[in-house]
């Protein structure tokens, strides 16, 4: 059994806590982003966003457009609660196999129900997704580490998602 973890934001995100209103901060944060793109496009590892949905939306895009091969994944977004979740799998899985790669966006991956947090850590876990050609990307504008610490979201299911997490820091206030 997997224990559960107290997350907090201060545990991992000791950066963002540094002086956020200066140039240094920012430049930082930029560097790290540009880091975190990289890695999600030369490893198609699973990225986990919290943001705001527009900046998801962009964010999911440069890791569309980082993409320096012939196979330019396409995007099958799945909006939580809309559907089911085999659909947009097996929708993602046929996208793949027409265009050699293809990204599962989860929107609001934090509404996700228990039943398809199994059903997605089942996916995940099994060989039945090659991350060669179906890439997953998970965008949240709620704090996943309160899902987990409440065990409304599967903390095995998180740590699969957070191979790379990226994370919009606040705005100034």
């Amino acid at each position: 059994p997997v224990s559960r973890m107290d997350m907090t934001r201060e545990s991992r995100t000791e950066s963002f806590e540094e002086i956020p209103h200066s140039a240094d901060f920012r430049d930082g944060w930029t560097r790290q982003f540009h880091a975190d793109i990289a890695l999600a496009v030369s490893h198609a590892t699973p990225v986990l966003i919290t943001a705001p949905m527009p900046c998801a939306q962009a964010i999911v895009q440069a890791i569309v457009s980082s993409h320096h091969e012939a196979e330019t994944p396409e995007i099958v977004s799945y909006e939580v609660g809309s559907g089911e979740l085999s659909e947009a799998l097996a929708e993602c899985r046929r996208v793949a196999a027409r265009h050699g790669r293809a990204i599962l966006w989860l929107k609001e991956v934090h509404r996700l129900e228990s039943d398809a947090q199994r059903s997605l850590m089942g996916e995940m876990t099994e060989d039945t997704v090659d991350r060669e050609i179906l890439q997953i990307v998970a965008s949240s504008t709620d704090d996943l580490y309160q899902y987990v610490n409440t065990g409304a979201f599967d903390d095995r299911l998180f740590y699969r998602l957070n191979t790379v997490h990226i994370l919009v820091p606040p705005e100034s206030r």
